[in-house]
């Protein structure tokens, strides 16, 4: 598992990925059964649920770094350049928080890049587990960690412009 600008889970966490299909529907009061008009499909969402486990100062390192950048993943840059990409921002705009990339599930990936945005994040501080310094000896870390984390997938027009059903069918469609 690895999120763009490299948090990687160790343990393998929990992923649930929700989509709906929105339909109007028409129905006559006379009539035995209904009419439905597709409207279109809404943005994915990912809920994950994760564990850190911090058995050595290293590991402390690293638990105290990956929660860290997943916080700064729900803050907007002020320092970027008003040339930023509308693939790296949502919608384009200067001050949202970055678009971030999901993979996971294999080398060849199950999930392959999908462009994802934060749109939640729980990070437990237990006090039924014990506390491990970092290698500075600066930060404790809980030596397991919970996390859950809300993601919806952010496309821009380009991507949607471009999108194959064979090749999403196939499996074989990149970022999707």
């Amino acid at each position: 598992w690895n999120l763009q600008r490299s948090v990687e889970f160790i343990v393998t966490p929990e992923l649930s990925e929700a989509r709906n299909v929105n339909y109007l529907e028409i129905s006559e009061m006379r009539q035995a059964g209904g009419l439905l008009v597709y409207i279109g499909t809404q943005p994915r969402t990912y809920t994950l649920n994760a564990r850190f486990v911090s058995l050595t100062p290293s590991e402390a390192d690293d638990t105290y770094r990956s929660t860290h950048i997943l916080k700064s993943w729900a803050m907007p840059d002020k320092t970027a350049s008003s040339s930023s990409s509308s693939q790296t921002r949502t919608g384009g705009e200067q001050n949202a928080p970055e678009v971030l990339r999901l993979y996971g599930y294999g080398h060849e990936r199950q999930i392959r890049g999908v462009p994802v945005v934060l749109t939640s994040l729980n990070i437990e501080y237990p006090s039924n587990v014990s506390y491990i310094f970092n290698t500075n000896g600066d930060a404790q870390v809980p030596i397991i960690q919970n996390i859950s984390i809300g993601l919806k997938e952010a496309r821009n027009m380009d991507e949607l412009s471009k999108f194959s059903l064979s090749a999403y069918k196939s499996g074989t469609l990149e970022n999707w």
